[in-house]
């Protein structure tokens, strides 16, 4: 019984997926970029940043940080992190300018404001 205890306490109990990386592991594998960064050792700096690139950009920002370093030392590239709900916020907020400027181009000049392509697709929505 005691043998199959450890198979059922992982089956019963929630655990994160196999492909994420706990923080503590996760902080290790930084400090180890780090390290190998200082040295020098390109063969680690890529060994540690394949393992960290399909794990999750940290939230914490010194760690974000190091993490973007190592993939950057590594890869020569940084993915440019895109928050979709501030893009999102500010595409609102853009158009909702766009249609103010609009509406107050077609208050003052008409005959331009209806010429105007993008004027013209906001004011006959």
């Amino acid at each position: 019984m005691m043998k199959y205890l450890p198979l059922i306490l992982a089956l019963l109990l929630p655990g994160q997926s196999w492909a994420d990386i706990d923080l503590f592991r996760l902080k290790a594998l930084l400090e180890i970029c780090e390290t190998a960064k200082l040295s020098s050792d390109p063969g680690t700096i890529n060994n540690i940043a394949s393992q960290l690139q399909n794990a999750e950009r940290p939230s914490n920002t010194l760690l974000a940080k190091k993490y973007d370093e190592c993939l950057f030392t590594a890869f020569g590239k940084n993915k440019k992190i895109i928050n979709i709900s501030n893009l999102i916020t500010q595409i609102s907020k853009t158009a909702d300018q766009l249609e103010k400027e609009c509406r107050d181009l077609l208050a003052v000049a008409p005959p331009v404001a209806v010429a105007n392509p993008i004027c013209k697709d906001i004011l006959l929505r």
